[in-house]
């Protein structure tokens, strides 16, 4: 069974009621009006009666000639009956009973006798009493009664009239509300999640639409944040898959390779990339909690891992440089594998020359500084560098326009920043991060260590080179997306 629409149910109820109103008050009034008249038509005969019986002579009936006065209304009979009951002056029957009766008795009577209505006054004379009988057709009672019903039929209709108009109004203002309620939920359904709470002066449409804009509001959050993610996934998958491709190509390229240590090798990086989508996922859907971190071995790890064998299949070393006594760092080990391995890939991708990773102390914190001899950023790359683009747009330098905004926004996530510490020639990106107040959970301090992945050495005890040094690379030179 089809339901009906809210327009055409309140309509329907408010007419309902209105016609029942005016039934329940119609009908008790009109039978009403016909009593009222009927009672007017009596006071009126029993005036006439009464004035008539003001002109019956004392001296009685029979001796003197009566001549009854003109009744009020034209269609009123007058007679004068003395006490058998027969007329003896006016108009009516020639015999009346009841006249008689009233005659012999002080009191005047009221009849509505078949289809007339009949008042009899007594009239006490010297001899022998009488009565004035007053009658009038109950047609006028009928005539006066139509007309008073037409009038409020007619009332009653418009009555109804404006109900059915304001019902209407009533039911419009009703289903409105919810049938852009509707449409606003249709639109959501599509993925359209503009959705603005509107006013309608109906304290649960308004609560209902506020309620559906929240709801399109944490959707729209829920969406971009699990866009954002696929777009960070992707591009964080780049390194590690571009890692497991060149080791895979490398082996089938060598003769005489171990193909057990190939293999193994492999295994280790599909879980580095598991690891990595786990890292992001935490990153982006958890509260980050941050800690002691030693630094150097966070870098250590990364450079074991990934960005050695990167940098060697692209042609260009790549040096971790720590400072002797390095404070450990207040942050998350994946937070710092994330920006540092974006900043990486960034400089692999856009620089040019030999790469450097410096961790360093800096004024309260730790920084760790990744530099390249590229050109550096021109003046609109820099504007932007930072900036998350739509997807299918392109930077200044070719990117995504992921990469770095991806990387400042772990970073802050997790207390620190990453800025852009030189912009032209062999530019320079940093990651600064506050110092902890206390040690690592391992106790174990970072050592100095500088890397070739050319020769695969590890050198202690080297000092550290300065990002602003023209001898030290530093970080992409180009904006990643």
């Amino acid at each position: 069974m089809r339901a009906g629409s809210v327009r055409t149910r309140v309509t329907a109820a408010i007419t309902i009621v209105a016609v029942l109103a005016v039934g329940l008050f119609a009908v008790p009034l009109a039978v009403a009006a016909e009593r009222l008249f009927r009672e007017q038509i009596f006071d009126r005969l029993a005036r006439d009666a009464s004035r008539a019986a003001g002109e019956v002579p004392v001296a009685g009936v029979g001796n003197i000639p009566v001549r009854l006065p003109k009744p009020l209304d034209k269609r009123t009979e007058l007679g004068l009956y003395n006490r058998a009951g027969k007329l003896v002056a006016g108009s009516g029957p020639a015999v009346d009973t009841a006249a008689g009766q009233v005659a012999n008795t002080p009191v005047s009577q009221r009849h509505h006798i078949g289809n007339e209505l009949v008042v009899t006054v007594p009239v006490r004379v010297e001899h022998g009493n009488a009565a004035v009988r007053a009658a009038a057709p109950y047609d006028e009672v009928t005539d006066r009664a139509v007309v008073a019903w037409g009038l409020m039929a007619g009332l009653a209709l418009a009555v109804l009239g404006i109900a059915a108009v304001l019902a209407r109004y009533q039911a419009a203002r009703i289903a409105a509300p919810l049938e852009q309620l509707t449409h606003d939920a249709n639109a959501l359904g599509t993925g359209n999640f503009s959705i603005r709470a509107r006013s309608t002066g109906l304290r649960e449409a308004d609560e209902a639409s506020l309620a559906l804009q929240a709801t399109a509001a944490r959707l729209e959050q829920l969406l971009e944040r699990e866009r954002t993610f696929s777009a960070d996934a992707s591009h964080q998958m780049r390194t590690p898959l571009t890692a497991l491709r060149l080791g895979l190509e490398t082996t089938m390229l060598t003769p005489g390779a171990d193909l057990q240590e190939a293999i193994q090798e492999a295994l280790r990086r599909i879980d580095r990339i598991d690891a990595t989508l786990a890292e992001l996922l935490a990153l982006r859907r958890e509260a980050t909690s941050t800690g002691p971190v030693d630094v150097a071995r966070v870098l250590e790890a990364g450079l074991d891992s990934r960005w050695a064998e990167l940098a060697e299949g692209a042609g260009r070393p790549i040096e971790l440089r720590t400072e002797a006594d390095l404070p450990p760092a207040e942050g998350t080990a994946a937070v710092i594998d994330q920006v540092v391995d974006v900043l990486v890939s960034n400089a692999i991708e856009h620089g040019a020359g030999p790469i450097t990773v410096t961790a360093r102390a800096g004024g309260t914190g730790v920084a760790i500084d990744v530099a390249d001899q590229g050109p550096g950023l021109t003046p609109e790359a820099q504007l932007t560098a930072f900036t998350r683009r739509p997807p299918g747009t392109s930077t200044p330098g070719g990117g995504s326009g992921i990469g770095l905004a991806l990387a400042r926004e772990l970073a802050e996530a997790a207390g620190a920043r990453l800025v852009l510490t030189r912009s032209g020639a062999r530019p320079v990106f940093s990651l600064v991060l506050p110092a902890a107040d206390e040690q690592p959970a391992d106790g174990t301090g970072p050592e100095q260590v500088t890397r070739d992945p050319r020769s695969n050495t590890r050198a202690a005890g080297e000092g550290p080179s300065a990002p602003n040094d023209p001898s030290t690379p530093s970080t992409s030179s180009e904006v990643n997306a």
